[in-house]
């Protein structure tokens, strides 16, 4: 099958939750992104509606259809019946298309009634048959073919109510391009085979709407149209979920066969076991992969449209649109000779590769399932089982790391073991004040094993205060000195943090003692050596003085005898 839509690799961030949805698990994870296996998938769109984070991106025929309408060629819209619940005024969506450029507006439901006595026929014709499954949904029979080729033989072949009217359109107008316009993300796969289903492409609502507002077109302000053909009301049940047609249903019971109307994937899954076991009696089953029918489709969600919300609408507008609007049930006066409704459906099965209990088994002691007893068969990375997760590994489909248990135990591992290993004092403590825990070196630095620590009052450790001003103020204490002398003098650089997740603090210290305790001496011997300069200095200046006093002394004596002597020798000359 070609791929129609995929997830945007930049945004998927390891949440699983595609997978978890996805009833055949056709996704495959490389590097924790999602990726879909076209071969396994049936374009059910269950992962494009769960996405959280909306990073699909889907192949659509938006450009195609609005080229083709812009050309001026004839195009024709096939709307499936949900559009009634779809929007408030449904008729003005219809104007909305007609001046937007589609040549015809049809019902899809004006063609369930030609197609309900093509599937009674055969139903008639193979009452032999002990199952019979009709396949107006293109993901119920890709989901037959593939996952339950065995049961291919009960499907209906009759093509589904978008395939025989764009047959007729293709019969009458062979020019006609015609586009599917409704909720449906599968009808994508039948408009990929238009040679055969005469459906040339597939639109949303949403995007139907979004040609009109690049159109400058407002639907909303434009006269309300019926469509070119109006199915009859009851015609249009059969986009309600749990609604089967009534002719179908009375056909059935007259062959002595069971009538069921089943939605959704897990139902879907849980009937066709079922029949597969050949556990139940007789039955005629109408399917549909959506939980909620058409009208659960996955495009259906661009409105954020109510399901339930949604059945009240398509219900007032069934029940007294032809009141309001007037009109015949023209799809009773459609010519349908020429147009073939055999559908031939192949098995395709999915090959399921098979594993050694060995190969099952150390995929299990690497996600960290050493007994059964590890296996918890949780789902949360979206298989059922461990071992189903185990398979899915070996077949290259997803990765060890998905699974959250062994990723947790894994991360706890780690954390404790650099809890355990840490060289710093570490304390964990609760809104009480009481200690939680303390690492092996905070149990070295107080002396108090990591058991007996356990529930002692924080101020055996720190003061009390430390705390309440960071639970008070929301604000961490980060690098603060503190000295505990009962603890051997010790010193640590302390940052005291508080988690309001858990509502713990947490305290860690760096042992700083001997360095304090030799910055403390290195302050001694700078004081002791200033004291010795000093006593130096002072030394040296008395001295100085000393000296100072006796040459002067000195000096005196010295001049008075040489001016004695001068005097001598003066008058000696005289």
């Amino acid at each position: 099958m070609v791929k129609m839509f995929d997830f945007m690799s930049d945004n998927c961030k390891n949440c699983y939750k595609c997978i978890r949805y996805c009833p055949v698990k056709a996704i495959r994870f490389e590097s924790g992104k999602a990726e879909i296996d076209s071969d396994k998938c049936i374009a059910c769109g269950q992962c494009f509606v769960i996405c959280p984070k909306h990073v699909r991106n889907v192949d659509n025929d938006y450009s195609k259809v609005f080229d083709k309408i812009k050309s001026g060629e004839e195009v024709s819209a096939l709307v499936d019946s949900s559009y009634l619940a779809m929007f408030d005024e449904p008729e003005r969506f219809v104007a909305g298309l007609k001046k937007l450029g589609f040549t015809s507006v049809m019902e899809i439901a004006s063609s369930t009634a030609v197609v309900t006595e093509e599937q009674m026929e055969y139903m008639e014709d193979h009452r032999f048959l002990k199952y019979m499954i009709t396949a107006s949904c293109p993901s119920v029979y890709l989901y037959v073919c593939k996952y339950y080729p065995e049961l291919v033989k009960y499907l209906i072949p009759v093509v589904s109510p978008v395939v025989a009217l764009a047959k007729y359109v293709r019969k009458r107008r062979p020019n006609s391009f015609n586009v599917y316009v409704g909720p449906c993300l599968s009808r994508r796969y039948e408009s990929q085979h238009s040679e055969k289903t005469g459906l040339d492409a597939s639109i949303s609502f949403s995007e139907a709407v979004r040609m009109m507002k690049v159109s400058f077109i407002d639907y909303n302000e434009i006269e309300p149209l019926l469509p070119d053909i109006v199915s009859g009301s009851e015609r249009k049940n059969y986009a309600m979920p749990g609604k089967t047609c009534d002719r179908l249903v009375v056909k059935a019971n007259s062959l002595n066969y069971s009538m069921v109307s089943i939605e959704g994937a897990d139902q879907v899954t849980e009937f066709l076991d079922a029949i597969k076991d050949g556990i139940l009696d007789r039955t005629v089953a109408d399917l549909a992969m959506c939980a909620g029918s058409c009208l659960d489709g996955p495009f259906m969600h661009g409105s954020n449209t109510n399901m339930f919300l949604a059945l009240q609408k398509l219900r007032k507008h069934v029940d007294h649109r032809k009141k309001t609007m007037g009109g015949d049930d023209s799809d009773e006066y459609m010519n349908w000779s020429g147009v073939s409704f055999k559908n031939n459906f192949s098995p395709k099965g999915i090959e399921k590769p098979v594993y050694s209990e060995k190969e099952i088994k150390d995929v299990l002691v690497a996600m960290g399932k050493n007994s059964r007893a590890d296996e918890l068969d949780c789902g949360a990375c979206g298989y059922n089982s461990c071992r189903d997760k185990a398979v899915a590994v070996l077949s290259g489909m997803a990765q060890v790391d998905m699974c959250m248990p062994f990723m947790k135990r894994k991360a706890e591992t780690m954390t404790s073991a650099i809890f355990i290993a840490a060289r710093n004092f570490i304390m964990m403590a609760d809104l009480d004040y009481k200690v939680v825990r303390i690492n092996p070196a905070a149990s070295r630095v107080t002396g108090i094993s990591m058991d007996d620590a356990t529930g002692m009052s924080v101020e055996e450790f720190i003061p009390r205060e430390y705390f309440e001003k960071v639970f008070s103020t929301k604000t961490d204490i980060v690098g603060e000195k503190i000295n505990i002398p009962k603890f051997n003098d010790y010193t640590g650089l302390m940052n005291i943090m508080y988690m309001p997740d858990d509502q713990k603090f947490m305290v860690t210290m760096q042992n700083i003692t001997e360095e304090e305790k030799r910055r403390v001496e290195l302050e001694k011997l700078k004081l002791n050596t200033v004291e010795v300069a000093q006593k130096v200095i002072d030394k040296q200046m008395m001295v100085a003085q000393e000296i100072a006093s006796l040459l002067g002394e000195t000096t005196a004596e010295t001049k008075v005898a040489l001016n004695k002597l001068k005097k001598v020798v003066i008058k000696e000359g005289e």
